[in-house]
């Protein structure tokens, strides 16, 4: 059966039924669309129990065991997917999520000088890729204070100029510093982006 229609329409609660019903001997690429749409409706542990049953799994498999231990906080397993994820295809977003399951879903200030030294390790790894997301920015900038987390927010606004949470980052950080007149001016810019945004939808419309 062809799902690309519901994909689209992204009702994947109907394709888990379809499938569910209509599909006897469940393919690899059965339990694949599966899981996937388990994820999506944000039933992870079905999502897992799904994937699992892959018989020779593929590196996007690997990718979304990714996301689906996040949901789950299960932590381990996510760690050996990024781990098998990066030695076939390394990439910004996958040191990331790698950094994330290092960190086991603690404040910053709860991770041991060993442990924070391999997560910022591997997110000063993520920000070397072009597809790194912002968040690995913001995330490592949680490990630092002072003039270094200042720079590395600076770097990442410069990188990610319409992500609003750096800039808010950086301000508290600045007004930490007691550098005002920075903090302010970043204000400014902020609502100038916003008013922006406020414009083009409305331009959209």
């Amino acid at each position: 059966m062809d799902y690309k229609d519901l994909l689209e329409n992204q009702d994947f609660q109907a394709i888990i039924e379809s499938i569910n019903q209509e599909v006897s001997e469940k393919t690899d690429e059965d339990w694949r669309l599966l899981s996937y749409c388990y994820y999506k409706i944000e039933k992870y542990q079905e999502a897992l129990e799904n994937i699992e049953k892959i018989n020779e799994p593929t590196l996007r498999d690997f990718n979304l065991i990714m996301y689906i231990c996040w949901g789950l906080e299960k932590w381990d397993e996510m760690r050996k997917a990024a781990k098998k994820l990066l030695r076939e295809k390394p990439s910004g977003n996958t040191y990331y999520l790698l950094a994330l399951a290092e960190n086991n879903g603690r404040w910053s200030s709860e991770v041991d000088l060993a442990t924070k030294e391999i997560i910022v390790n591997y997110l000063n790894k993520a920000i070397e890729f072009d597809d790194t997301p912002s968040g690995a920015v913001v995330f490592l900038s949680r490990f630092m204070e002072g003039a270094n987390k200042i720079a590395v927010l600076e770097k990442g606004t410069g990188n990610f100029p319409d992500d609003i949470e750096l800039r808010l980052e950086l301000i508290d950080e600045l007004l930490i510093q007691k550098d005002f007149d920075k903090a302010f001016s970043i204000i400014e810019s902020l609502r100038t982006l916003n008013i922006q945004k406020i414009l083009e939808s409305t331009s959209l419309n």
